[in-house]
């Protein structure tokens, strides 16, 4: 079994944080994006990984990941052409393997031991994993007789269900000859949903496992703050690290601070976590703040609330906000400028 996370997309609506950062390794809590895909195939034992890159951003892929104890390779998708396209690229990469495929901006808790077990158990063509959705319009959506896919359509003005196609799939070799058969939908691309129906128009077995747990899809600058809370949970060890200068500061549950930080006349009440070479200064930080690495806050109160590396932000009150080098986001997707 081989994994395979796309990790092409340019990230134009999270503009201007994906101006001088590539999409996938946005921070989310201190961690690059794709580190949250990457976790879960790791955890499952796949440690022979695919990255599908664009021309532009693989070098900066290659260099932010050199670290994960996995054998990465790192496939090009030419052009932005859609996620089936980008599968297929990775064709020679996946050779006549099953693999696992995943969204380097999805966020997801559950592991993916239930969905290989419905696999071993019943070695269908796919296992796609579903979401049960207010308004599937937006989404891929399966129609399910039981487990079993009866039909699939791509964001249908009048869905037939309510059961969300995620980007957490399992797939035999058998898909690549599905690609080549779909033509592209009127938005000039290949999906991978149509690609999936073709495996179900030639009476292949593809199997329907629902998604338990929290999924974030972090397209949109409300979808990264929304999912922030929860990437902040996932951490399981906090601590006050030694290298770090205190002065008169509290800090009170779950308070993780990275060597060469400063905190001065601050309260930090968990969780949080600061990286290294921050200065807190004369600061709340209160439930739910991740501080990038080399930032600096003065007089701030913040409650779930990311911080970028290298921000600067002084007399700040926020809440459900995002604070990029030189702007604050907030979950309403206003953007001000610090320097306001």
């Amino acid at each position: 079994m081989k994994g395979l996370i796309l990790a092409a997309g340019r990230g134009s609506r999270l503009a201007p944080l994906t101006d001088t950062v590539s999409k996938p390794l946005l921070p989310l809590a201190n961690r690059p994006l794709i580190d949250y895909p990457l976790q879960q195939l790791l955890t499952a034992g796949i440690t022979e990984i695919g990255i599908v890159a664009n021309p532009d951003n693989r070098p900066e892929l290659e260099a932010a990941l050199a670290h994960i104890p996995a054998q990465l390779e790192y496939i090009i998708q030419p052009e932005p052409l859609g996620l089936a396209h980008a599968v297929g690229c990775a064709r020679p990469f996946c050779g006549q393997s099953d693999f696992v495929l995943l969204f380097a901006d999805n966020v997801f808790l559950q592991p993916l031991e239930h969905g290989l077990q419905v696999w071993r158990e019943q070695r269908p063509d796919c296992v796609l994993h579903t979401l049960e959705v207010e308004d599937p319009r937006a989404f891929g959506v399966a129609v399910l007789d039981g487990q079993r896919v009866i039909d699939l359509e791509e964001k249908p003005r009048n869905p037939r269900s309510n059961h969300a196609v995620i980007g957490i799939d399992i797939f035999r070799p058998s898909i690549f000859a599905a690609i080549d058969s779909i033509a592209p939908s009127a938005r000039g691309e290949y999906e991978i949903t149509d690609a999936m129906m073709e495996l179900v128009r030639r009476a292949s077995n593809v199997q329907a496992v629902p998604l338990l747990g929290p999924w974030y899809d972090t397209g949109t600058f409300a979808d990264l703050i929304r999912a922030h809370h929860f990437a902040m949970d996932c951490w399981q060890h906090f601590e006050l690290a030694e290298g770090i200068t205190q002065q008169q500061s509290h800090t009170v549950f779950d308070v993780d601070v990275r060597p060469g930080t400063e905190l001065r006349g601050s309260r930090l009440i968990g969780p949080v976590r600061v990286e290294r070479d921050c200065r807190i200064i004369d600061s709340r930080l209160e439930e739910y703040v991740s501080v990038g690495a080399g930032a600096e806050l003065r007089g701030c109160r913040l409650t779930n609330v990311q911080v970028m590396p290298g921000s600067r932000a002084t007399g700040l009150t926020l809440r459900d906000a995002l604070i990029a080098p030189g702007l604050v986001i907030t979950a309403e997707g206003e953007r001000i400028s610090l320097d306001d």
